[in-house]
């Protein structure tokens, strides 16, 4: 069977995604995750593709993208060889870490965008490694919060400038309030038809609602 077209178009919003074989760790160290990063700056860079959010856990990742002319493709296949390789090497190992072709979901709208950012940088409090999002220093959410540095190649205008206070103040209010119910049932397999229903992008924010902005 042929695995199903990805919708890499200009201009595409992903979250991507990828799980160590066997539930195996992808990351076992600082310097793990500083090459991983520095890896995916470059796939991004070198496939224009723009970084909106990340979050690296211990046996997965999870990153927002935007297509901006290039491939979403192009670069997680980048990313993954690439790091793939530095990891065996440093292991003295072969063969793959993950699991496979990278998963991705289709961000669909400013309100499901939003959504999708709080899902990436509550990931490491929803599994019990920290009980506040500001400090797992493996996501880009102390830099939304402005509690770190933003990297050159971190993209954090346009999600903010979807509060109609585009501050880092609104974004922790907005990170204060959990992962809504609709999202957990949508990552669990069960959230398509609510994701895209009006009702559930009007209400699911638990802010106000983000003003229209042109992607």
């Amino acid at each position: 069977m042929s695995r199903p077209q990805r919708n890499d178009f200009d201009g595409a919003w992903h979250h991507v995604m990828n799980r160590g074989s066997g539930h195996r760790p992808v990351f076992r160290d600082t310097l793990d995750r500083i090459v991983f990063l520095e890896l995916l700056a470059d796939a991004a860079r070198r496939h224009l593709v723009a970084v909106h959010a990340y979050c690296l856990m211990g046996n997965h990742f999870h990153i927002l993208v935007e297509n901006r002319g290039g491939s979403v493709a192009k670069t997680m296949q980048d990313l993954s060889g690439r790091y793939t390789r530095r990891f065996n090497a440093r292991e003295g190992q072969d063969g793959p870490i993950f699991r496979g072709r990278y998963h991705s979901v289709e961000v669909r709208g400013d309100a499901h965008l939003l959504l999708v950012s709080r899902y990436i940088h509550a990931n490491p409090v929803a599994a019990g490694l920290c009980s506040d999002c500001r400090d797992w220093r493996w996501s880009s959410a102390p830099a939304y919060l402005g509690l770190a540095p933003r990297p050159v190649w971190l993209m954090t205008s346009f999600v903010l400038s979807l509060f109609s206070e585009p501050t880092t103040t609104a974004y922790g209010q907005f990170m204060a309030a959990g992962i809504d119910g609709p999202t957990t049932a949508f990552y669990a397999g069960d959230g398509l038809r609510v994701v895209f229903d009006p009702e559930f992008e009007q209400g699911a924010l638990g802010v106000r609602h983000p003003r229209k902005a042109g992607v």
